[in-house]
């Protein structure tokens, strides 16, 4: 049985599409572990008529916590072998869970992952993220694809797309490592979970197919402001560091040191964009921060190649700098 995953906040709009995706899918063996974050409208009313319709829906509420805390509560109750997740403004494929349960019931890997597609302005386009090769992956091959998943930068693919929902993991990899969404983290928490949990795969399956349309909604947490992002950042740094991966301790620090002023450049733009605010004495906090500074240095050989032009602005650590480069290449 696969458990799906979905935190609910504020979604009247979108629930229904999302609802209908999975209950068309010509597969069964399925539960759906639905949970409402203290929404406001009537998502909740929506999910519970659902739930009385079909008993593979299981709705739980709580006092709004974000997608992080919404999500543990759910892998507190999932009880399929295998656990992946769904936003509710997203939806799934026709053929979605019929061909991630034929991947799961043809050589039970750790994870199963596949592609997305992207749905903005009544469109749709591709995902626009690498993905690994199709096919099975073995131990070595994983061990690889986690460490670039840290970060990527020997072959210039670019990053793999940072999000658990095209992703189905194995139950065992989840509870028991005892993964869980870090709450603390009110942006890129996906990333902290899933840079564990591929830390701890053996093999993983890779499907060459769309199974999961991504609705770009400007609503969305991911596209708004974000109060302490750096501090959110740091913690992740220091759990990355610590991970198990089958590379050198210097290289998945230099992979983390990357990763940190990848970061660093997102928190910018972030600050940039903001209307409110000092963006001057912002950007300034940032590019002045001393965790920042030695991740430059000690990337320093490699931050041009990797970065372009801006990693050598913001080795001058000037914010006028920095904002004159945004300025010009907007």
């Amino acid at each position: 049985m696969i458990s799906i995953i979905t935190p609910v906040y504020n979604a009247e709009a979108y629930i229904g599409q999302c609802l209908r995706s999975v209950l068309d899918q010509p597969f069964a063996d399925w539960e759906w572990i639905l949970v409402d974050d203290g929404s406001a409208d009537r998502s909740l009313e929506i999910l519970r008529g659902y739930a009385e319709r079909d008993g593979r829906i299981h709705v739980f509420t709580q006092k709004n916590q974000g997608p992080a805390a919404a999500r543990n509560l759910a892998l507190d109750q999932a009880k399929g072998d295998y656990i992946t997740f769904l936003d509710s403004d997203d939806w799934m494929e026709a053929d979605a869970l019929p061909r991630i349960g034929g991947a799961i019931a043809e050589r039970h890997p750790d994870m199963v992952m596949w592609n997305f597609k992207r749905y903005t302005g009544n469109a749709f386009k591709a995902g626009g993220y690498p993905m690994p090769a199709p096919g099975y992956h073995d131990t070595d091959a994983v061990q690889e694809y986690a460490a670039d998943f840290v970060f990527e930068y020997k072959r210039g693919k670019g990053q793999y797309f940072p999000s658990c929902w095209i992703r189905a993991f194995k139950k065992e990899i989840i509870q028991g490592g005892g993964l869980r969404f870090n709450p603390r983290l009110k942006r890129t928490e996906d990333y902290l979970f899933l840079a564990e949990a591929h830390a701890r795969l053996q093999n993983m399956l890779v499907i060459d197919a769309p199974l999961t349309v991504y609705r770009a909604n400007e609503g969305s947490i991911t596209h708004n402001y974000t109060a302490g992002y750096m501090a959110m950042i740091d913690e992740i740094y220091d759990a990355v560091r610590k991970l198990p991966i089958g590379v050198s301790r210097e290289e998945l620090e230099r992979r983390a040191d990357l990763m940190y002023i990848y970061r660093a450049f997102v928190a910018i733009e972030q600050e940039i964009d903001r209307r409110a605010g000092n963006r001057f004495a912002e950007v300034k906090r940032i590019i002045s921060l001393d965790r920042l500074g030695k991740c430059i240095e000690s990337t320093s050989g490699i931050g041009r190649k990797v970065f372009g032009r801006k990693f050598t602005i913001l080795q001058t650590r000037s914010a006028a700098l920095m904002l004159a480069y945004y300025k010009i290449k907007r």
